[in-house]
């Protein structure tokens, strides 16, 4: 299949609203996780989020003509390695057993907590 600006464009590319504030003025940056330097920023989360995908188009147009490869969205699975000390896996273990959950899902529960809780402070 040929990747074409239309190809490109369908693709989902994940990307991040926050609001900055520097000297003194607030703004709300889009930001794709995939593609360094490709921000959208505006007073809305709307217009923001908009003013990213417009810069992605220009982008993507731009490495086109110039024969650059774009890159895709990353991929996630369901799953994760984690490796960690013995004390740690104990303390994971006891405290999802108390709370009756196994060790993954007391550990989703943590990760949830935790973007909550950034998400929140954003």
């Amino acid at each position: 299949m040929e990747k074409d600006l239309n190809y490109c464009l369908s693709l989902d590319y994940p990307f991040i609203v926050s609001t900055i504030v520097e000297d003194g003025e607030k703004a709300i940056v889009a930001r794709f996780n995939d593609l360094p330097n490709c921000i959208g920023a505006g007073e809305t989360i709307e217009e923001s989020i908009q003013n990213a995908m417009d810069a992605k188009q220009a982008l993507f147009t731009v490495m086109l003509e110039q024969g650059n490869k774009i890159p895709e969205p990353a991929e996630y699975s369901e799953s994760i390695d984690l490796t960690t000390n013995p004390q740690i896996h104990q303390w994971l273990a006891e405290t999802a057993a108390q709370e009756g959950l196994t060790i993954n899902q007391f550990i989703n529960q943590i990760i949830a907590e935790a973007k909550k809780l950034k998400t929140s402070n954003s």
